[in-house]
């Protein structure tokens, strides 16, 4: 993991970032490049702001195109149309899977990213927010996850904290 200088206080300015990261990236991939640009968009963006703070961020695109990818083929082949909150869940747990894979060896506990994921594309698809919003929704709810995790395991690895 890169490491930047260590610090306990909330990273507010990465929360921001992310937050208009992930905004941006749903509504590019939205407008412009259809279901699975979607997931390339956001791999983009949100790997913008993660460059600085994990090696080999740039994996981050591709798994976020293969979550997002994964997740809609489940939704597509295997649920029923008439159920509404599932396809949401299967599509947030499937990109926190394959974003986990990312963060696993880099991040303190990043097993929680996936349920995190679930819960925030669930929520934000809901339709509560507004279309427009969905991506800044999930932003918020996983870029305060994502800032913990990371300044967590900053300090953690820094202090030489051995526990899991």
């Amino acid at each position: 993991m890169k490491s930047t200088q260590l610090s306990r206080k909330f990273d507010w300015f990465f929360w921001v970032q992310w937050i208009f990261a992930s905004l941006l990236g749903w509504i590019i991939g939205s407008l412009f490049f259809g279901d699975l640009g979607v997931g390339i968009a956001l791999g983009i963006l949100q790997w913008l702001i993660l460059r600085t703070r994990l090696s080999n961020a740039w994996l981050w695109i591709i798994m976020t195109a293969i979550g997002w990818g994964f997740g809609s083929l489940i939704i597509l082949l295997v649920l029923p149309p008439h159920i509404s909150v599932v396809p949401n869940i299967m599509l947030g747990l499937s990109i926190g899977f394959f974003q986990w894979l990312v963060l696993r060896k880099q991040v303190y506990q990043a097993w929680w990213w996936i349920l995190v994921n679930g819960f925030a594309w669930a929520f934000s698809l809901l339709g509560y927010w507004g279309i427009i919003f969905v991506g800044g929704s999930v932003g918020l709810l996983t870029g305060i996850t994502l800032e913990l995790m990371v300044r967590y395991s900053d300090i953690r690895n820094t202090s030489n904290f051995h526990g899991d």
